[in-house]
């Protein structure tokens, strides 16, 4: 797990495994963590994750994101892989029970150029997940996977 600290990349505990989370920004009343993989050829994710640090708003739009135009001009092998960002955010975090308030667990999965033609799903907002960002190097899928219980995902260690 890492957090920013006086501008720097600070880890605050060693992962196992391929995958890197990125603490709670406790400056915002808000609760939000994400977790990425951590391979570094993987340009997308990388600079995903150095926006999240730095808490910069993205922009909107796939078409007016400098990401996006990045990978797609100068990565062009890097602009085809999928990957997949894991988000547990909530209105807040109850440091006494160690728990996330009104949680939420989604999946963005980046599907590089895909179209509702290529895949198969909706182009458009709708109940269902939908392709937002169609044919783009950001084009990716929003998955609200469950509400979560603030008894159900405890970060307390004696829970």
């Amino acid at each position: 797990m890492a957090t920013m600290h006086r501008g720097k990349l600070e880890t605050l505990r060693k992962g196992t495994n391929e995958l890197i989370w990125f603490a709670d920004n406790p400056a915002d009343a808000r609760f939000s963590v994400a977790c990425y993989h951590k391979d570094p050829s993987l340009v997308s994710m990388a600079r995903g994750r150095e926006r999240w640090l730095l808490r910069a708003s993205p922009a909107r739009t796939a078409t007016g994101n400098p990401r996006w135009k990045e990978i797609g001009r100068r990565h062009a092998a890097d602009a085809w892989r999928t990957a997949i960002v894991h988000v547990l955010s909530g209105k807040g975090f109850d440091a006494e029970e160690g728990a996330v308030i009104e949680g939420s667990l989604r999946w963005v999965l980046y599907w590089p150029y895909a179209t509702a033609e290529s895949t198969g799903c909706r182009p458009k907002k709708t109940r269902a997940p939908w392709l937002m960002d169609a044919g783009t190097a950001g084009a990716h899928y929003d998955l609200r996977i469950r509400e979560i219980s603030a008894s159900s995902v405890f970060f307390r260690s004696d829970k």
